[in-house]
């Protein structure tokens, strides 16, 4: 971890950045790791004892057995998902109720944020989002509407059909209108009722999570904050409308469990060597030849989440640099540099063309209207443990980024990685 018992691992791109590797072995050193914002549309994938978990909810700490793994109160939380990952998770975790906790204020989703998600992207057609259609966006609306349903009203299931009741006079009428069938809230009770919602979510349940993570730091316990999406996808930040519903960067923990600024210097943002793309939206560097294609077989580009292809291309710095700006990242960490191994040659975006001007910045709001120049053209490499050309590579990311690069990652195993410093 780090000196001051804090450390924030975000991802710098359009999410997939291979965070779920670093997360992991973080996490072994970690007292606590906390998932602070999104929902089941993001996806970790995790190799214990040669077994794959792909880890949508549950903080990965939890294979680490010394780990106290905490759900915070900006993710939105599918129940049914939760449980159905507890389940299948504590075949490898047995005291997974000893160490995983969800917040009491934790908004959860529901059925009706589902379908008026999915009703939205068939009525947008060509101009959809291209959201996973897991009710994210509609559950950060109720959100800010005030209106959520929470953990905590699992524990009164009368006053919680009520609180449904409510939000379906005004969710059935959205639904209806883009022609689909209403609900009612004993169906969404009974359906959390026979999968053990109301059995599992509230032995889980925990209050003043934001206090006791502010006293656990103040006490030197070493705390990773582990982020879901990445910058470019920030909701605020990022490239709208296509971004999820989420801050994604490191100020979204100090709004989420009033954490100090100050209490947050280890900031340590993950990219790949390259750039990839899921769903629609603008993506300057996208690669639409072999070369594109190569690199999406080489990296297993498909969604951990959806098994969506990804849209993939080259790495694009003056992103990266804003991603940096953005997220407060105080170190980089590149991942995926064997997928470009046996490249015979390998180029990097720095700078776009943009309204007849060479620009070296990302102009977030005009991001669809830039050129990618990719003007790096190196080398490929054969070797990545020992070639120079990669180590060239490295060396020009460093020389046009305003920060440390850390360490980068040449497999999908934990020794697979080459420490920088």
């Amino acid at each position: 971890m780090n000196e001051n018992n804090t450390t924030v691992l975000l991802g710098l791109q359009w999410g997939d950045e291979g965070k779920g590797k670093k997360v992991d072995e973080l996490a072994a050193q970690a007292d606590i790791v906390i998932r602070f914002q999104g929902g089941s549309n993001a996806g970790h994938t995790i190799y214990n004892r040669n077994k794959k978990f792909v880890v949508h909810l549950v903080p990965s700490g939890l294979f680490h057995l010394r780990a106290q793994c905490y759900i915070g109160p900006e993710v939105v939380c599918n129940p049914l998902t939760l449980v159905e990952e507890v389940r299948q998770i504590s075949t490898a975790v047995p005291d997974i109720f000893d160490r995983l906790k969800i917040s009491v204020r934790t908004p959860l989703i529901l059925p009706y944020h589902i379908e008026i998600d999915r009703c939205r992207e068939i009525y947008k057609g060509k101009e959809k989002i291209g959201t996973t259609g897991r009710g994210i966006g509609p559950a950060y609306e109720d959100l800010a509407g005030r209106v959520s349903i929470r953990v905590i009203d699992l524990f009164n299931i009368p006053k919680l059909r009520e609180k449904i009741g409510f939000n379906l006079f005004e969710k059935n009428a959205i639904i209806q209108a883009f022609g689909g069938t209403p609900i009612t809230p004993d169906e969404i009770v009974n359906q959390w009722q026979k999968a053990g919602v109301f059995d599992l979510l509230p032995k889980l349940a925990m209050r003043e999570m934001p206090s006791a993570i502010n006293e656990a730091i103040d006490a030197g316990k070493r705390v990773l904050f582990e982020g879901a999406q990445g910058t470019l996808l920030d909701v605020t930040l990022g490239t709208s409308p296509f971004v999820t519903s989420s801050h994604t960067v490191a100020g979204a923990i100090c709004t989420s469990f009033g954490i100090a600024p100050w209490k947050l210097q280890d900031i340590r943002g993950v990219i790949k060597a390259y750039t990839t793309r899921v769903g629609s939206g603008p993506f300057p560097t996208e690669l639409f030849n072999e070369k594109g294609q190569q690199i999406q077989r080489n990296g297993g580009e498909f969604g951990a989440t959806t098994g969506r292809p990804r849209r993939c291309g080259w790495l694009d710095l003056p992103a990266v640099r804003y991603a940096i700006q953005a997220s407060g990242a105080t170190q980089i960490i590149i991942m995926k540099a064997d997928v470009l191994c046996g490249f015979d040659e390998v180029k990097i975006n720095n700078s776009y063309t943009f309204e007849d001007s060479i620009i070296s910045h990302l102009p977030i709001e005009s991001i669809a209207d830039v050129i990618a120049n990719n003007d790096i053209v190196l080398p490929g490499w054969n070797n990545c443990r020992d070639d120079k050309n990669l180590a060239l590579f490295i060396s020009r990311i460093q020389e046009n980024i305003p920060v440390p690069i850390s360490g980068i990652s040449i497999g999908p195993n934990r020794e697979d990685y080459i420490a920088l410093r």
